[in-house]
C-alpha cells in the first residue's frame, strides 16, 4: 500500500465531509508536509526537509509507519471531531514488521513539529476561519489534488516520489489559494504554480506562493519525475 496516496484520499474525505473550518488548503499542506518530512527524515533525500530541523529517528524506523503516524497525528489535530475514524484507517493501513513502533514515533515527533511551525498561520477576523479556502466539492484544493492523484498513479510513482509530489502541490495550493480567496478561477492559476514547482523552471510562478509555506520546497530543490 502506498500510504501517501492512502492518506490523501483520508484527508480529502475528511475536508470534504468536515465542510471545514480548518481551512482546506491548509490542512491538506500541513499533512502532506508532515508526511513528506517523516519519510525524508528517515531516508535524507538531497532536496531536504521542510523543517529546517526534523527530529531525528531512531535506527530501523519504519518510514511507512512514520507516514502513517505522521498523517494520522495531523489530521487528529486538524478535525478532533473525526478521530474515531482516522483511528480506524490507522488500524487497516496495514503496518507491520521490524520498526514499525520507532517510525511510528518518528511520524508523530515530525506532525508535532509541523503542527507547532504552522499553528500562527493566518485568521479571517470575520469569520474565524484559516484564511486559504476551505472545502467543497469543486474547491481547488480537492481538484488539485484528484489530479495529482491520477497524475502519481498513471506515471507509477513509488511512495518517496509522491510524498515529494503532493508535498510541493499542496504547499503551492496552500499559498496561492490565501491570494485568490474562493475564486474558482485560480484553478488555473494554482495548477500552473504546482507545475512552476515541479519542473523546477525559473519562470515566476514562485512568486504566488507564500514564503512561510515554500521554504524548504523551493523551486531549485524540486525532485521527481516530470509531469507529462
Amino acid at each position: 500500500m502506498d500510504q501517501i496516496l492512502y492518506w490523501n484520499a483520508v484527508a480529502l474525505e475528511s475536508d470534504r465531509m468536515a465542510h471545514t473550518d480548518t481551512g482546506g488548503s491548509r490542512a491538506l499542506a500541513v499533512v502532506h508536509l508532515a508526511m513528506h518530512d517523516a519519510i525524508f527524515s528517515i531516508f535524507g533525500a538531497p532536496h531536504g526537509t521542510w523543517l529546517t530541523a526534523p527530529p531525528v529517528a531512531a535506527p530501523g524506523a519504519a518510514p511507512e509507519a512514520a507516514i502513517a503516524v505522521a498523517a494520522h497525528t495531523t489530521l487528529s489535530a486538524l478535525y478532533p471531531e473525526r478521530i474515531t475514524r482516522f483511528d480506524k484507517a490507522l488500524r487497516e493501513a496495514g503496518l507491520r514488521g521490524p520498526g514499525t513502533r520507532r517510525g511510528g514515533q518518528q511520524g508523530q515527533a515530525v506532525a508535532h513539529a509541523i503542527l507547532k511551525a504552522r499553528a500562527d498561520d493566518p485568521v479571517d477576523p470575520e469569520s474565524g476561519r484559516d484564511t486559504p479556502h476551505h472545502g467543497s466539492a469543486d474547491a481547488p484544493t480537492r481538484f488539485c489534488n484528484l489530479m495529482t492523484r491520477e497524475i502519481a498513479i498513471v506515471q507509477g510513482n513509488d511512495v518517496e516520489q509522491n510524498a515529494r509530489l503532493f508535498a510541493l502541490v499542496n504547499a503551492a495550493l496552500a499559498g496561492t489559494v490565501i491570494r485568490c480567496g474562493d475564486d474558482a478561477a485560480c484553478v488555473g492559476t494554482t495548477f500552473r504554480t504546482i507545475v512552476g514547482y515541479y519542473y523546477a523552471a525559473a519562470d515566476g510562478f514562485e512568486s504566488l506562493t507564500d514564503d512561510l509555506w515554500a521554504a524548504g520546497l523551493r523551486q531549485d530543490q524540486a525532485a521527481g519525475p516530470r509531469v507529462p
